[in-house]
C-alpha cells in the first residue's frame, strides 16, 4: 500500500520538523537568555525566570533574611510545637541557590531540556532553596519544647578515673529523632519558608560514638598535664592539673564532638581559687541618727570572675601562656540600691522596748557586742530573720566572753556569750509590739524580774533561736542601743499595726507554772484584728525540771 506508507513518512517527516523547530528556537533563546535563569522558573515561590545573577541574588538575599524568622511547625505522635528557624539553625546557602536557580532547566539531556523549555511557556518550574539545618539547634528545640513522650539520647561525656580523663559512652534514646528531624525540616524549606513537617517517633541513638569521645578525653588529657598560673585583680593563683580536668567537658557542635572548658565549673572552680579578688558591693543600708532614719549609698563591687574568662581558660589550656592568664573581674551589683531602700519605707519608729540590767557585769560585754552585731540589719517585707543564724556560734573571736547562764535542770553555769538571753527578750518584744509573727521562741525556764512575765525569750546557739518573720507591707531596720544599764531594741519602719497584750492566765503544769499571753493586733490599712497567743512555763526554783 504505497499510499499509506506516504501518508506515515509524511507524518515522521513533520515531526521531525516540529522537534528540529523546537530545538532550533530553543537553541536560539537559551543563547539569548545566556547568564540568565530559563523561563518560568520560581524560588520558594518567587518568578526568577530571566533574571541575571545579580538579580537572583536579591531575591536570594532576601529570602535569607526571612528563612531564619519564619515560623517552623513540628508535628509528631502526641506533640505540636513551633519555633523561629533560627532556633533549628536555619540558614539560606546564598551561594548555592544563586547558582542552583541559574542552572535549572539547563543539565541533562538534550531533549529532556528541549522539553522543559516548551513546559515552561504553560507551566512554571521549581528550583530550590538550598539550606542548612543545625543539628545542635534541633536537638536544643526538642529537648525545650516537645512535651510528647520521649527519653532524650545522651551525647558521651568526660569523666575523670584515677586521676585521668576518660571518655564515657553515650546512651540511646526515644521520641522524635533529630537527624529526620533536620532532614524534613531542609526538604520543606527548599520549598518555601513556610515551613511545616510531619515526623515519627522511634529509636534515638547518640550523634557521637565512644570513639569520637576518646578522641576528646585523649585531647584533653594532654592539655590538662600542667597547672596553669591565674591573675584576677591583684591576686593570683594555680588550677593544678587535677582542677584543670574537672573543668574541661566533651561539648557536641555543628562540625563534630569538641573539647570545651565547662562554663558552670570554670567559673564555680575560678571563685573558689580567688576568692578575696575584687572589691566587695555595698547595699544600700540605714544609720540612726538624732532619731531620724538616713540612707546610706550602695556601691557596685567586682569579684571573679566575668563569663568570658570561660574562653580564656580554654585558649590557654591550649596556648599556654607563659605568664599568668589575666581573668577579668566581673561586676557585681548591689543586692539593694538606695531607691530600693526608699521603698522599704524605713521612717520612722515602729516599736521599741527596753529591758535593764546591772552595770559592769561580765554579761554586759556579750549584749553589747551581740547589740553591735544586729545593729543595721533590714528584715524586708515577707522575709524570716533569725538570730542564731544571722550572729552564728558565739566564741571569743567575735568577742564574746563567758559569762552566767541558765544551764540544764535550771542550774546556774557560764558560757561563752552568757547574758545575750537579754537581747533575745527585748528583740522578742519589739517584734511582738510590730505585729511580726513569731516562729520560734522559748522563754527562760527560770523567771527573770527584769523581763515581762510570760513575755520574753533566751538564746542558745543552735537552740533555742528567735524567729520572725515580717509580715508587713513595709521593710523593718533592727537599731539596738544600749547604756550601761539598759538595752533598747527599736524597729524603724512605717507603723502598720496596733498591738496590746490583751489577756494573761496562769495554770499549774506540777510543780511548775504555764503562763499564756494573749496578743491583740488591729491593722491599720482596713481595721480588722487577729488574736494570737505565747507561752512559757516556769520552774519555781533552781534545780526543778518542768514536765513537757
Amino acid at each position: 500500500m504505497p499510499g499509506a506508507k506516504t501518508v506515515v513518512l509524511a507524518a515522521a517527516g513533520g515531526a521531525a520538523v516540529v522537534v528540529l523547530a523546537a530545538t532550533a528556537a530553543w537553541a536560539v533563546d537559551t543563547t539569548n537568555h545566556g547568564g540568565r535563569v530559563a523561563r518560568s522558573v520560581r524560588l520558594a515561590g518567587h518568578p526568577v525566570g530571566g533574571m541575571n545573577r545579580a538579580d537572583v541574588g536579591r531575591v536570594v538575599a532576601a529570602l535569607a533574611a526571612q528563612y531564619p524568622k519564619a515560623t517552623v511547625q513540628v508535628t509528631a505522635p502526641g506533640a505540636v510545637f513551633t519555633a523561629p528557624g533560627a532556633d533549628f539553625g536555619v540558614k539560606v546557602r546564598e551561594a548555592d541557590t544563586v547558582d542552583g536557580a541559574l542552572s535549572a532547566g539547563r543539565k541533562g539531556t538534550l531533549p529532556g531540556r528541549v522539553v522543559r523549555w516548551v513546559k515552561a511557556f504553560v507551566s512554571s518550574s521549581t528550583a530550590p532553596v538550598r539550606v542548612d539545618v543545625g543539628r545542635v539547634g534541633t536537638t536544643d528545640v526538642i529537648a525545650r519544647l516537645d512535651k510528647g513522650p520521649r527519653t532524650p539520647a545522651t551525647e558521651p561525656t568526660l569523666s575523670i578515673k584515677a586521676g585521668h580523663v576518660i571518655a564515657v559512652a553515650g546512651e540511646p534514646g526515644r521520641g522524635i529523632d533529630p537527624a529526620e528531624l533536620v532532614d524534613r525540616i531542609r526538604a520543606a524549606a527548599a520549598r518555601s519558608p513556610l515551613i511545616a513537617v510531619n515526623v515519627g517517633r522511634g529509636p534515638v541513638k547518640p550523634r557521637f560514638s565512644l570513639a569520637d569521645a576518646q578522641k576528646v578525653a585523649d585531647r584533653a588529657e594532654a592539655e590538662t598535664q600542667t597547672g596553669l598560673s591565674l591573675k584576677a585583680g591583684t591576686t593570683t593563683a594555680t588550677a593544678n592539673a587535677m582542677i584543670l580536668k574537672g573543668w574541661v567537658q566533651a561539648v557536641p557542635t555543628e562540625k563534630g564532638l569538641d573539647l570545651a572548658a565547662d562554663p558552670t565549673a570554670t567559673i564555680a572552680g575560678l571563685r573558689r581559687l580567688l576568692p578575696s579578688t575584687g572589691t566587695p558591693a555595698v547595699d544600700a543600708g540605714f544609720v540612726v541618727s538624732g532619731g531620724q532614719v538616713q540612707i546610706t549609698p550602695s556601691r557596685t563591687g567586682t569579684a571573679c570572675c566575668a563569663p568570658k574568662a570561660v574562653a580564656l581558660v580554654e585558649a590557654a589550656l591550649t596556648s599556654r601562656p607563659s605568664s599568668p592568664l589575666v581573668l577579668p573581674l566581673q561586676t557585681v551589683a548591689p543586692k539593694r540600691t538606695v531607691e530600693q531602700a526608699r521603698n522599704l519605707g524605713i521612717t520612722e519608729v515602729a516599736s521599741t522596748f527596753t529591758t535593764p540590767h546591772h552595770a559592769g557585769e561580765p554579761r554586759v560585754i556579750n549584749i553589747h557586742r551581740i547589740a553591735d552585731i544586729l545593729r543595721g540589719v533590714v528584715i524586708e517585707p515577707g522575709q524570716t530573720f533569725s538570730v542564731n543564724q544571722y550572729v552564728g556560734p558565739r566564741t571569743t573571736a567575735k568577742g564574746f566572753v563567758d559569762a552566767p547562764i541558765i544551764g540544764e535542770h535550771n542550774t546556774h553555769a557560764t558560757d561563752i556569750g552568757g547574758g545575750i538571753s537579754q537581747m533575745g527578750t527585748t528583740f522578742f518584744n519589739a517584734a511582738f509590739f510590730d505585729g511580726l509573727q513569731i516562729l520560734e521562741y522559748q522563754a527562760h525556764t527560770l523567771y527573770i524580774s527584769r523581763y515581762p512575765y510570760g513575755r520574753e525569750s533566751t538564746l542558745n546557739y543552735p537552740h533555742p533561736d528567735l524567729v520572725v518573720k515580717n509580715i508587713s507591707p513595709h521593710g523593718i531596720l533592727v537599731w539596738p542601743t544600749y547604756t550601761s544599764t539598759s538595752l533598747t531594741v527599736t524597729f524603724y519602719s512605717t507603723k502598720w499595726v496596733d498591738v496590746a497584750q490583751s489577756a494573761q492566765t496562769t495554770s499549774p503544769r506540777g510543780p511548775c507554772t504555764a503562763v499564756k499571753t494573749e496578743r491583740t493586733r488591729k491593722f491599720l490599712a482596713d481595721g480588722k484584728t487577729s488574736v494570737d497567743y505565747f507561752f512559757a512555763l516556769y520552774a519555781p526554783a533552781d534545780g526543778i525540771d518542768c514536765p513537757r
